[in-house]
């Protein structure tokens, strides 16, 4: 038997002298000191540490029962890979009692142990449901001694990813089903409520009744990791998530209000086969790089009215607690924010939020252990522990009995449960609800003479309405359908919720009724309920409504509805028909577009490319994104809007973008290449062509576009002859277009006028056909390389030197330039140098990089493959250089110290040109805000992620940590060929693998042996050994400059 632990208060004492802490004060007012924290609140709150060690060390999620007992999971502190956690089942869930009733926690018991890496804790009737990938376990402690003694697996996902994604929760909803989520890229297979089979790598929350029938997934996506849920009092859903968009201009992780059968970015390959209603749903709020965890709504009005209702979020890596204020927005929301708790300490990780029955606030801090796919420095420090705070009002007097303990429940009547549903202690409202559904048949006849009742509350009504959602069978769905028919809309988005779930068929007339409801979410609700209600007949109905779309999550509930109803072919060309609103027309083109067998071809298609409507006219681009195979039958219609001399610039722009969707269909590129020809055409209008010409899904050039576009190449237009050497350059190229280009690129090579970018760009095309380099070439490519004031060039030689055969002349020529390169561009220099032997160039070689300032950036596998055909005595040199050169992890921890305690201060706007130099060539990789590189991390707001100490680790050790979605991955062929980089896209067949600036391959799916991660960054090691200690200093002051 697992003991007790007693004794927080002597706690306090041993864990503030062992963590370094200063002390516990219960400091009001805007800032509050414990410990190494300051955390500021809002005026008139303060914050109070309630947990710790030994009672609890690391903790990551809770959840109260109704006694008010606090059911904590509780990490080991492992980092190891999931298939080691999931063998060892290191973690456990304690749980913590307030036995003296102050508020602080002074006893706790190990509840269950032996648990895999838990991401989610819910108490519901006697028993916890813990989250533990791959599983949801339901632990049960039948003779209240405090320890679970029946373990059984309530949910098997079968699945486990590297960073145990595939489970968050579970979360009770208002409704009486359990809700849960599952992270992005592992393929799972389960049957819903309707008898459909959905097989997908999406991210999704699923639901189901506790009893595991009526499963349903709720939405989906391409986010990496959904995390936690919560619900308003009409069933709206709402959850955190990371990875919500791939990381760009400041954003990344969000706040979503979940529409039911909505699908969500990010785009990647996990979405291909979701049933889609156009466009991804739209976040409510982006929260930038904060590793969102904890998610509630505040259900008391204990902290003011203004905060009842209010949804506060945990971010781990911001160390703050932010409240969100729900404003409605059409049929959906958006929200006020403001951080609530922020703690200026940089370990200060908080992972969950939650709200106690006498309406504080329980703010879970999971210490400095979690390191496993962690997106901040990902330094291991499991010695510093977590804890648990609580946030109250400063003026609040203590709750008497917040969890209704005093209450002899089982002794209640029907009317009494009734009477409770208005207490204020919102833990005995949800206990009233639950013990409510629990009588039954019993309860539904006094609940319907208060819902009837004009002096009852919408909030008791809404109470009895969740009740009624638990019981089961026709008179409690009779029940519900009585407050259809009430004027007060918020009881109705109640009443829509409990009778769409139920499937009640009988509801249909009620809910057909209230489509067009004043209240925007009434309408929106209505056709969610009918949709899951499944009936084919009400297909017309819904359509009739198509015309007054409210916004997009109204737009995405009437085609979802559809979908649901199975609609007819018959009635959705009725509502394609010209005579149709707009509006209708595009809800009835995208249901058909998600239909098997829809009958839809590209004549349907080809009136709507030049629609008057904008929406109707991108969701025919949109549909006709999905057939490719249309390209032929809609080529005529593309001439005819090249040939109508009265069509505006925007119809060109939009005809770009339709191009590219088919440019791999040979009647469309047979069509582009004659475009280029036609004396006719604008010349802005070839400029398109030639840019659709290169895009990047085309695995061969057509050869139907090498003539005109050499022609273009021979012409005397300049701006057409440097945008068809762009195009000819991006081309991959196997040496059958030899015969027709080659002459042309020759020709433009002595050619005056052309800009040196262009020049390079005629250079490498030409290598492509011919490795050999001329001396001319290389003359001026090693001059462009020189040039550090124009960016991109030094790039472009790279390319000319990596596809040329140089002879040995020529890459002795490439020594000098060792002195001036940095860590970015000397690798790329050194690998240069494989296949060749001769001595003396191998001992200059090792000469210069021994001395260039960058070395350290050279990874070891890479120079002894530069120097594998060099003798023996250089391949000795070049082993001996690197002995030489390892750093083991303790020493790379003393530089790191070293460094960081002799820089100087930083200059942002010195740091600034620091980050954009030709030198170091950040710029290159990252972004920051639309600028920049896409290899690496976006770093618009990194200042506010990463401390000092944890931006100079990731530039001296780029290899010790990766960012989520940036890892770097070895891709082996068929044929034994091996390529690493990031992976920047998968999808349609293809994968984009990045191996540093300018280096891009694409590869064929059908062609990869395997994928593997790496263990060495794209970002090269050494950018410091490339800088001034003061010009260290500056970059590190601009990157924690940027907010």
């Amino acid at each position: 038997m697992t003991p007790k632990v007693f004794g927080f208060q002597i706690w306090v004492h041993a864990f503030v002298s062992c963590m370094g802490y200063l002390g516990v004060n219960n400091c009001y007012g805007a800032s509050t000191r414990i410990g190494q924290h300051t955390f500021t609140l809002p005026e008139g709150f303060e914050i109070e540490l309630v947990a710790g060690p030994p009672l609890v060390e690391r903790p990551i999620v809770a959840d109260f029962d109704d006694q008010g007992r606090l059911y904590v999971a509780d990490s080991s502190g492992s980092n190891a890979k999931v298939q080691q956690q999931l063998a060892a089942k290191p973690h456990r869930i304690v749980r913590l009692e307030d036995t003296d009733g102050d508020g602080i926690y002074d006893e706790s018991v190990v509840y269950a142990e032996d648990l895999m890496f838990p991401e989610g804790v819910l108490w519901h009737q006697g028993a916890v449901y813990c989250g533990a990938p791959p599983e949801i376990w339901r632990l049960e402690d039948t003779d209240d001694d405090g320890i679970a003694d029946k373990r059984e697996v309530w949910f098997d996902a079968k699945t486990l990813t590297g960073c145990a994604n595939d489970i968050h929760g579970p979360y009770m909803g208002k409704d009486g089903w359990i809700y849960w989520s599952k992270g992005a890229f592992a393929e799972q297979t389960h049957t819903l409520f309707d008898g459909r089979i959905i097989k997908d790598s999406a991210a999704h929350i699923f639901r189901c009744l506790p009893d595991g029938s009526e499963f349903d997934s709720v939405m989906s996506g391409g986010m990496d990791n959904p995390v936690e849920i919560a619900f308003d009092d009409a069933g709206e859903i709402f959850f955190t998530t990371t990875f919500y968009s791939h990381p760009r201009a400041g954003k990344r992780d969000a706040l979503v209000h979940a529409i039911y059968g909505g699908v969500y970015p990010k785009e990647h390959g996990v979405l291909e086969g979701l049933t889609v209603t156009g466009e991804f749903l739209p976040a409510m709020t982006h929260l930038g790089p904060a590793a969102p965890s904890g998610l509630m709504r505040y259900e008391s009005s204990r902290f003011g009215r203004e905060f009842q209702g209010n949804l506060f979020s945990s971010h781990f890596n911001l160390r703050r607690i932010q409240r969100h204020q729900l404003i409605e927005d059409g049929t959906s929301f958006r929200t006020l924010d403001s951080d609530f708790v922020v703690s200026s300490h940089h370990d200060f990780h908080p992972t969950d939020v939650l709200e106690d029955g006498d309406g504080t606030m329980l703010v879970v801090d999971t210490g400095g252990w979690y390191k496993l796919c962690c997106p901040t420095s990902q330094l291991y420090k499991p010695d510093v522990l977590g804890a648990i705070y609580r946030v109250k009002r400063t003026a609040n007097k203590d709750v008497r009995d917040p969890y209704g303990i005093r209450i002899s429940w089982k002794d209640l009547s029907v009317s009494e449960l009734l009477t409770l549903l208005g207490d204020d202690r919102h833990s005995v409202n949800q206990r009233s609800v639950q013990v409510l559904s629990e009588q039954g048949g019993n309860a539904i006849e006094p609940s319907k003479i208060v819902l009837e009742a004009e002096g009852a509350s919408t909030s008791i009504k809404q109470q009895i309405l969740w009740a009624l959602s638990r019981i089961p069978g026709d008179e409690a769905r009779k029940a519900v359908r009585l407050a259809l028919n009430t004027s007060d809309a918020q009881l109705l988005r109640t009443a829509i919720h409990v009778a769409g779930i139920h499937r009640d068929v009988e509801a249909l007339p009620a809910l057909t009724a209230l489509l067009r409801h004043e209240d925007p979410f009434v309408c929106r609700k209505a056709v969610e309920g009918i949709g899951r209600i499944g009936e084919p007949e009400i297909a017309d109905a819904i359509l009739q409504h198509a015309h007054d779309l409210r916004d997009r999550a109204h737009e995405h509930a009437l085609t979802y509805a559809l979908i649901q109803v199975n609609a007819s072919a018959e009635t959705l060309f009725a509502a394609l028909a010209p005579a149709q609103h707009p509006n209708v027309r595009r809800v009835a083109l995208t249901v058909l577009s998600q239909l098997e067998n829809n009958g839809l071809n590209a004549s349907h298609i080809a009136g709507l490319l030049t629609a008057e409507d904008d929406a109707l006219r991108d969701r025919a681009m949109w549909v006709a994104g999905f057939h490719p195979e249309w390209g032929g039958g809609l080529a005529s219609h593309f001439e005819s809007v090249l040939l109508d001399e009265n069509q505006k610039v925007d119809v060109f722009n939009q005809l770009q973008r339709q191009l590219e969707v088919f440019v791999k269909q040979p009647e469309i590129q047979r069509v582009m290449g004659r475009w280029l020809d036609e004396s006719w055409m604008d010349p802005e209008v070839k400029q398109l062509i030639l840019q659709v010409m290169r895009h990047d899904g085309l695995r061969s050039v057509p050869t139907t576009w090498l003539e005109p576009v050499s022609r273009r190449i021979y012409s005397d237009a300049l701006p057409l002859v440097t945008s068809a050497i762009e195009t000819v350059s991006q081309w991959t190229l196997t040496g059958r277009e030899r015969e027709v280009l080659l002459p042309a690129l020759e020709y433009a090579a002595s050619r005056e006028g052309l800009s040196m970018a262009a020049r390079l760009a005629v250079f490498r095309s030409i290598t492509r056909f011919n490795p050999h380099l001329e001396n001319e070439a290389m003359k001026i490519s090693l001059a462009a390389y020189k040039d550090a004031s124009k960016p991109g060039l030094r790039e472009k030689a790279l390319g000319i030197w990596r596809d040329a055969t140089l002879e040995s002349h020529q890459v002795k020529a490439l020594l000098p330039l060792f002195e001036h390169s940095g860590p970015l561009h000397l690798s790329q220099l050194v690998d240069l140098f494989h296949g060749h032997s001769e001595p003396d160039l191998g001992e200059a070689f090792m000469q210069v990089i021994q001395k260039a300032p960058a070395n350290a950036s050279i990874r070891p596998d890479l120079l002894l493959h530069a120097v594998d055909s060099f003798p023996e005595q250089v391949q000795d040199q070049a082993r001996f250089w690197l002995k030489s050169m390892e750093v083991d992890v303790e020493e790379q921890r003393r530089q790191l110290q070293g460094v960081l305690a002799k820089l100087p201060e930083g200059n942002v706007r010195r740091g600034q040109a620091v980050f954009n130099s030709e030198n170091t060539a950040c710029s290159t990789c990252h972004q920051i805000g639309y600028v920049g590189g896409q290899t690496g991390p976006d770093l618009t707001r990194i200042g506010s992620v990463r401390n000092e100490r944890d931006l100079l680790e990731a530039i001296l050790f780029p290899s010790v940590s990766f960012v989520r979605s940036y890892e770097p991955m070895i891709v082996e062929t068929h044929d034994g060929e091996e390529f690493s980089g990031v992976m920047l896209r998968e999808g349609g067949g293809v994968i984009r693998l990045v191996a540093g600036a300018g280096i891009e391959m694409r590869l064929e799916q059908g062609d990869i042996d395997s994928i593997r991660p790496s263990q060495v960054s794209v970002m090269p090691s050494g950018l410091d050994e490339q800088l001034s200690r003061q010009e260290l200093a500056d970059l590190l002051a601009f990157l924690k400059s940027r907010q």
